[in-house]
C-alpha cells in the first residue's frame, strides 16, 4: 500500500514541484494551500508523512504542528517542516513543538529524497 503523504504549502509552484518529486517516488499525495485546509484532509484521511510550509496564512506552521499534537483522533504523522528562516532556534522551537525534522528553503532534492525515505523506513 502507498504511503500518504500531505504537502502543505501556500505557494502553488513550490506544492506542484514538491507533489510531481514525491510522487515519482511512488508515494500518494494530497496538496493543502493552508493550515485550515490540511486539518480537513488530515481529519478525512490518515496520512503518513506530513511536509509542510511553517509561514502560511490562516493557520501557521507551528499552530498545524500544536493541532496535530492535541488531537488524540488522528494517527500522528511524521512532520517535516520546511522554513526559508532557519537558524538553530527557529530549528530547535519547531522540534519542540513536535517536528520531526526541518528543511531550509531552497530545498535541495538529495536532502529531501534522504528524508523521505529515512521515514518511511521508520514506518514500514
Amino acid at each position: 500500500m502507498k504511503k500518504h503523504i500531505l504537502v502543505v504549502d501556500d505557494c502553488e509552484d513550490v506544492r506542484f514541484l514538491l507533489a510531481l518529486k514525491l510522487n515519482n517516488m511512488g508515494l500518494e499525495v494530497s496538496e493543502a494551500s493552508d493550515g485550515q485546509d490540511a486539518i480537513e484532509i488530515l481529519e478525512e484521511d490518515e496520512v503518513d508523512i506530513l511536509l509542510m510550509d511553517v509561514i502560511m496564512p490562516k493557520i501557521s506552521g507551528q499552530d498545524l504542528i500544536r493541532y496535530v499534537q492535541r488531537n488524540k483522533k488522528l494517527k500522528r504523522p511524521i512532520i517535516i517542516c520546511i522554513t526559508a528562516h532557519y537558524d538553530e532556534q527557529t530549528k530547535n522551537d519547531l522540534i519542540e513543538l513536535g517536528a520531526d525534522s526541518v528543511i531550509t528553503k531552497p530545498i535541495k532534492g538529495d536532502i529531501l529524497n534522504s528524508k523521505i525515505k529515512e521515514y518511511l523506513h521508520k514506518i514500514a
